[in-house]
């Protein structure tokens, strides 16, 4: 069994030729230090660009901080679509990969769909993580560790599958 340096496939590999993969720290956040040194058209040019990507949305939700305050946050995400043999979309980045929807290969990816109906929105969005903890980081929820433990068991079936 290779070691996670080799698998391609596994949630620590970081080569960026297969799927996708970024830490929590490595998204945007408007309020970081190295965002500072964006400037407003640049800020307004990314915007711009968000806004005529057809996945792309940004939906208000209240979240509970950990002192357990209620709060109000936007997030950000891209989804994908749900033909067939469209390909899958990195939900934080937007980046798209070459896996594709309706095939073994969402099984690489842990899923999640929203129907919120934010917007008037008819269909429901399509979201594929990485991985479940990266599902968490994004939305600041948790997640059961039975759940996790399935997805984790699904993916090393559909990885080894692929070998």
């Amino acid at each position: 069994m290779a070691t996670y340096e080799e698998d391609p496939f596994h949630p620590n590999y970081h080569d960026n030729t297969v799927g996708y993969h970024h830490d929590a720290e490595s998204s945007y956040d408007p309020n970081s230090s190295d965002s500072q040194s964006i400037t407003k058209k640049q800020r307004k040019e990314l915007e711009e660009q968000k806004a005529v990507d057809v996945g792309w949305r940004r939906i208000h939700v209240k979240m509970l901080t950990q002192n357990g305050r209620k709060v109000r946050r936007d997030v950000e995400y891209y989804s994908t679509g749900y033909s067939p043999n469209t390909r899958i979309r990195c939900p934080i980045t937007g980046q798209r990969t070459n896996f594709r929807v309706g095939t073994c290969d969402e099984d690489m990816f842990y899923s999640v769909i929203m129907a919120t109906g934010y917007n008037g929105q008819k269909t429901p969005d399509h979201l594929y993580y990485s991985t479940p903890e990266e599902y968490e980081r994004h939305w600041n929820v948790r997640i059961g560790p039975e759940e996790k433990q399935r997805w984790h068991a699904k993916n090393l079936a559909e990885r080894v599958r692929r070998t």
